[in-house]
């Protein structure tokens, strides 16, 4: 949400209350929704600088995840508890990419 607001001034809209569970107790995709509503969907395949890559950690359940892509092997992200951080985009984080979108007008 930090990057959209430096780049469009606001937030696209607010996430509401927040619940360490909160997708897996709808089970609606409301991360992966509200991406397409405010983002434009790419294709999996298409990785480039920039991206925003939403995660899933398992497939049965919702993404609940996010990080922008910063090149071809790394994104930044933010784990709970730590400090924003690049990591690579090892296999283990490929499988679960539920996701690709790119910030509209830029």
């Amino acid at each position: 949400m930090g990057v959209w607001r430096s780049v469009h001034g606001g937030p696209p809209e607010l996430p509401g209350p927040y619940a360490p569970d909160w997708a897996e107790a709808s089970g609606e995709e409301r991360l992966l929704d509200a991406a397409r509503r405010h983002f434009q969907e790419k294709p999996r395949a298409w990785l480039g600088a920039g991206n925003l890559l939403l995660f899933r950690w398992r497939s049965h359940l919702p993404a609940k995840h996010a990080g922008i892509l910063i090149g071809p092997d790394r994104f930044v992200h933010a784990y709970e508890g730590t400090a924003v951080t690049a990591s690579a985009l090892v296999p283990q984080w490929r499988q679960r990419i539920a996701g690709v979108f790119a910030f509209p007008d830029i």
